[in-house]
């Protein structure tokens, strides 16, 4: 049952509240609500990040990594490489955003989407993920997954792996 009080000045309704009975409210739904950390992750790789935007972020981080079962440490570690958390980076052969997706060379990934939409951090983030998530289940170690993710299988000068390895087992110990 609704009851509705209404507050009176010189004859005038001012205000007027709602109230519901103990009777019509309905049992609390519980959410499921997992335990967002991606966000501090990001501010100890880098500290001087706005926290808003490490919040921000953060939040697509873990909703991708609850999608695809990889771990926030390693997506953290890998972003921080390959952009530096800033989500308007296009790499010199054209990878953009935070995870620096190539357009053309995941077109199953990107149909229906234009180029530019990399640079919306919850896309990229999530497309990002999916990449990584095939390369690891497509590889014989973590090592070699890395490797087909930042383009650098073959080529020393761009062996990225062991940077995104050291960061992620630093950020894995804050666990």
């Amino acid at each position: 049952m609704k009851m509705v009080k209404k507050l009176l000045v010189g004859g005038a309704i001012i205000c007027s509240f709602s109230f519901l009975s103990f009777n019509d409210v309905a049992e609390p739904q519980a959410s499921y609500e997992p335990s967002f950390r991606a966000h501090e992750l990001i501010l100890f790789l880098r500290p001087d990040i706005d926290k808003e935007m490490a919040a921000l972020i953060g939040k697509h981080i873990d909703l991708a990594c609850l999608e695809t079962g990889l771990d926030p440490e390693l997506v953290v570690a890998l972003i921080g490489r390959e952009s530096s958390f800033i989500p308007w980076s296009v790499s010199s052969v054209g990878c953009k955003g935070l995870m620096q997706v190539h357009f053309k060379a995941h077109p199953d990934k990107t149909k229906g989407l234009k180029e530019s939409d990399l640079f919306q951090i919850a896309l990229n983030v999530r497309i990002g993920c999916m990449i990584l998530k095939e390369y690891i289940d497509s590889s014989s170690t973590l090592y070699d997954a890395l490797g087909k993710y930042v383009g650098s299988v073959t080529d020393p000068k761009k062996d990225y792996r062991n940077e995104i390895l050291r960061n992620a087992a630093e950020l894995y110990a804050r666990r």
